[in-house]
């Protein structure tokens, strides 16, 4: 079994991993951070911050390419936009995020090998629900942030940010690191600069949100 995915804070390896673990101790996770990749789910509005139906999206984009979908699960995971109030959690409530999707994973796992698979977000009433609901609503909202990146004059030109982003949007000029257009809000940047210079949709970053701390 080979578990994949796409994860700018740490939520969803985290996830993959243990459900495919759980499922397979022989198995093997990696990532799709590659830009092609990203590209073809942003082009599709598959990003979970804003879909409402994410499972749903993502496994309609699959069988586009051949993908057989038995199942869907959706799991709540600690908020991972670093420079807004909206959302934002305490490390101990977040601590209970994670214990209590642990758990669903781990019931999820006993299903599946009895051959059950969960079917959330699959059907037609939450395509809707995500479409009108959500998706529909923040999209031209969301649509413009792929260039509205900013660095601050605390960046210290560490290279990091650029290391790190899986779209290669932040190039490093002059010991200093300059956003492109082609930000897909992963906040894994943004959640890993030591000087906190990054921000997207706030003007200052709120909390740093990476799994460990809630580990």
């Amino acid at each position: 079994m080979i578990g994949i995915y796409l994860s700018g804070t740490g939520n969803t390896k985290h996830c993959v991993e243990k459900l495919v673990n759980l499922l397979d101790d022989t198995a093997r996770c990696i990532p799709l951070e590659t830009p092609y990749i990203i590209n073809m789910l942003e082009n599709e509005n598959t990003m979970g911050l804003f879909s409402g139906d994410g499972t749903g999206c993502t496994a309609r984009l699959l069988k586009k390419y051949g993908a057989e979908i038995l199942g869907g699960l959706q799991i709540k995971m600690p908020d991972s936009v670093c420079d807004s109030k909206l959302l934002k959690k305490g490390i101990e409530e977040n601590r209970q995020i994670v214990k209590n999707a642990d758990k669903r994973i781990e019931q999820t796992a006993e299903q599946i090998k009895r051959g059950i698979y969960p079917k959330e977000g699959l059907s037609f009433i939450a395509h809707i629900k995500g479409l009108f609901g959500q998706r529909l609503w923040f999209y031209r909202k969301t649509i413009y942030y792929t260039d509205k990146l900013k660095i601050s004059d605390s960046c210290i030109g560490c290279g990091l940010c650029s290391k790190e982003c899986p779209m290669k949007n932040i190039k490093m000029k002059e010991n200093r690191a300059v956003p492109g257009k082609r930000c897909t809000m992963c906040y894994r940047c943004i959640s890993l600069c030591p000087q906190k210079a990054i921000t997207l949709l706030g003007k200052k970053v709120q909390e740093q949100c990476r799994l460990e701390k809630y580990e």
